[in-house]
């Protein structure tokens, strides 16, 4: 591209110290040449700085990698420094700080390892309650929607007992609000669809009527179980899809919610055609009965939630 702009600016520049010669023909052959060298060097020019922009938006993926590799290196050169220094202040080597380190880096080189190779990553609720480093994700994302499914089974406990589940809920509705995301949809599994008539789920399905971006629809947990079996999703959990680039798979919510997350394409992709199937199909999931018209808050919803039985009891 940059050598045949130059071949185009020299047969230009000869061409027009030709057409000067022709029209001026007392101009002097200096006079012509410098003509030349002005259009060599505008041509230089123009090269160098196509190239610059070709190779910065080239290079600027690159730079990106080499940025989030080198803030790891750099944890991990720290790592080393303090490593050595507790090795300079061991008993030697059945020291009971060398065993208990050993046995910490080999744990973080099996996990490595393991999602190196499998693009799974095993989480517990910790991971949930640093929930500004989980939703830095939406923002690169070209699909910037979240889709969840949430099985209830007893409307009588509170739908935030958790620390880690009411923070990440309270700060995707925010990221909602604030047009940081296109879409959040829930697939609500009930035990019984006369759940929708409790006080609490019913408080529920009001905050997901009155918000934009934010929406529901509600299923029989039964049914939700009997399709995820047809297909081959056996013991079926909740699970988060974070765009399409990323899987959140429950594992556990009591004691703890625990987990892990999934790279995989092919596992994305699955669960993916799984909440499609049942959220474009009217007759399994049911649309939102609520009729409410006046916006519930988040803060309201939790307040009503953690008050209800409070307010049942006056």
């Amino acid at each position: 591209m940059q050598i045949l702009i130059g071949v185009l600016f020299a047969i230009l520049s000869t061409i027009v110290a030709l057409f000067i010669d022709v029209i001026e023909p007392d101009v002097k052959v200096s006079s012509q040449i410098i003509i030349g060298i002005v259009f060599f060097i505008a041509a230089s020019v123009v090269e160098l700085i196509l190239h610059t922009h070709f190779y910065s938006k080239f290079k600027k993926g690159d730079y990106e990698i080499w940025s989030t590799k080198s803030n790891g290196e750099n944890t991990l050169n720290e790592i080393r420094l303090n490593y050595h220094k507790v090795v300079n202040h061991s008993l030697g080597e059945n020291d009971l700080f060398l065993l208990h380190f050993e046995k910490e880096f080999k744990k973080l080189s099996n996990k490595i390892s393991d999602v190196a190779e499998k693009k799974e990553l095993f989480v517990n609720a910790d991971y949930f309650l640093n929930a500004d480093n989980l939703l830095r994700i939406f923002k690169t994302y070209d699909e910037k929607s979240w889709r969840y499914s949430w099985q209830i089974d007893n409307p009588e406990e509170k739908l935030f007992e958790h620390e880690s589940w009411c923070q990440f809920f309270e700060k995707t509705t925010k990221l909602a609000e604030l047009n940081q995301m296109k879409e959040i949809n829930a697939l609500l599994a009930f035990k019984d669809l006369s759940f929708a008539s409790h006080p609490r789920i019913k408080k529920l399905l009001d905050f997901y009527k009155t918000n934009k971006g934010i929406s529901c629809k509600i299923i029989t947990k039964e049914r939700y179980k009997k399709i995820c079996d047809y297909n081959s999703f056996s013991n079926i959990v909740d699970f988060g899809l974070y765009g399409n680039q990323l899987l959140f798979v429950e594992a556990n919510y009591e004691p703890e919610i625990s987990g892990y997350f999934s790279k995989d394409k092919h596992k994305i992709n699955e669960y993916s055609n799984l909440f499609m199937q049942i959220w474009n199909t009217e007759s399994v999931a049911e649309e939102n009965p609520s009729t409410e018209s006046t916006k519930v808050t988040f803060k309201e919803l939790f307040i009503f939630d953690t008050t209800y039985k409070n307010n049942e009891a006056n």
